[in-house]
């Protein structure tokens, strides 16, 4: 049996995708039990995905083990802490294709003119994690669409695109059926998307219900039913989001950085920060600058 590490602070592993290639995978990405004897625990600013073939490792996501039992997949929704080790009974021949994806640069790629921010209504925290194939045949068998078109002769991303939205088509449609969802996801949509728009602006819960033509206190049932957060964790975790990228990309001062996304101080931002990361913005930032120079998941996947 594998047995869950104790961690003292998370890494955040960031991607970037091009407009016509809004993803990346590792096909066969093989992991070294004996690199992992003390993994990283960390996250990412996009949708993973592991797609394995038979079981040998756990996977552990947000304090929970995962034993990779048959063959599926698991699915991780962007910023939730996670990390996969090899079971030794099995020895150390481990193989998963992993697979990173932005639902909301695909539907702006596909539908530039129609779609505006869909990425929190289509991956969300508290969805199911583990997927096997005799449970959901229609989702694997799509990834292995996948994974046989990236490695096809002179294959274009445009096709690859087109098998993603099929992915999210159907993941969409078995949502409402998934034990997690007790009720539609459309009813506070309206709200999700003004609050991707607007985390940095004070929040106004009537406006919100009223945006879904709520009473404030259905909305309010409704909003934790379907996010897994009160209202004001979902716009922390949008401001902490934002200024995790800010400060990777920018030299500004994380006090100009913490007011930026929407904080009022210092240290509302700084207290958020470490209870959402478990370290301070300040080593955060010292920390990712070192992991992001020497780590090869931050280079782009190159065909």
């Amino acid at each position: 049996m594998v047995k869950p590490f104790s961690f003292n602070h998370l890494v955040y592993r960031e991607y970037h995708f091009s407009p016509d290639k809004p993803y990346i995978i590792f096909l066969h990405h093989a992991v070294n039990p004996t690199v992992l004897n003390v993994p990283l625990s960390h996250f990412h600013n996009y949708v993973e995905i592991g797609i394995y073939h038979r079981p040998s490792a756990s996977v552990f996501i947000e304090g929970q083990t995962y034993p990779l039992i048959s063959d599926g997949f698991f699915l991780i929704p962007p910023f939730t802490s996670h990390y996969t080790l090899p079971d030794p009974s099995f020895g150390d021949d481990l193989e998963i294709d992993y697979f990173y994806f932005d639902p909301q640069l695909l539907m702006e790629c596909i539908f530039p003119d129609f779609l505006s921010s869909a990425k929190a209504s289509y991956f969300p925290r508290g969805i199911p994690f583990m997927y096997p194939s005799g449970k959901y045949p229609l989702l694997n068998q799509i990834l292995q669409c996948i994974v046989s078109e990236v490695q096809a002769p002179g294959q274009s991303p445009a096709s690859v695109n087109g098998l993603i939205l099929a992915f999210c088509t159907e993941f969409d449609a078995l949502k409402t059926s998934m034990q997690t969802y007790d009720q539609p996801r459309t009813a506070v949509l309206p709200a999700l998307y003004y609050l991707n728009e607007h985390y940095t602006e004070e929040t106004d819960c009537q406006f919100l219900a009223n945006l879904c033509n709520l009473c404030i206190g259905h909305f309010r049932r409704e909003f934790k039913t379907n996010t897994n957060l009160t209202i004001g964790q979902y716009v922390n975790h949008l401001r902490i989001k934002a200024a995790c990228s800010k400060m990777l990309q920018s030299e500004d001062s994380i006090l100009d950085i913490a007011l930026s996304v929407g904080f009022c101080s210092y240290s509302a931002f700084h207290g958020t920060f470490k209870t959402l990361l478990n370290t301070s913005p300040r080593k955060w930032r010292d920390a990712h600058r070192t992991i992001h120079k020497n780590s090869i998941r931050h280079i782009p996947y190159k065909e």
